[in-house]
């Protein structure tokens, strides 16, 4: 049984970006897709809690097949090409599966 996942709270998100794996060809050579923040959300999945970005139609971005991670303001896409051209290469692989898990239940803050 997957657990709801409850937004709590969110905030602006200004200046950060989703990251998803894309065909180059599909992304004029370029295996990242940059797709802007509109909020972070504090969310609540069973006693845990933790924060997620949400895009532009209100979706978790980590909830993508193709999602690498968040950019911070300012950052450069680039450092996330490596990681975008391995993800194409194994999208079932094992890091694959452990980027997109929840952050370890060490990281997450337990309610009562």
């Amino acid at each position: 049984m997957t657990s709801e996942r409850n937004i709590l709270q969110i905030i602006s998100a200004d200046g950060w970006n989703a990251l998803y794996a894309i065909r180059p060809d599909r992304n004029h050579n370029n295996p990242v897709w940059v797709s802007p923040l509109v909020c972070w959300a504090l969310v609540q999945e069973d006693t845990y809690r933790y924060v997620v970005g949400l895009d532009r139609t209100l979706s978790y971005c980590e909830a993508g097949d193709n999602f690498l991670g968040y950019l911070a303001p300012g950052e450069d896409p680039k450092r996330w090409d490596e990681e975008a051209r391995r993800y194409l290469g194994d999208p079932e692989g094992a890091t694959r599966a452990k980027r997109l898990s929840p952050l370890p239940r060490k990281h997450l803050r337990q309610t009562a």
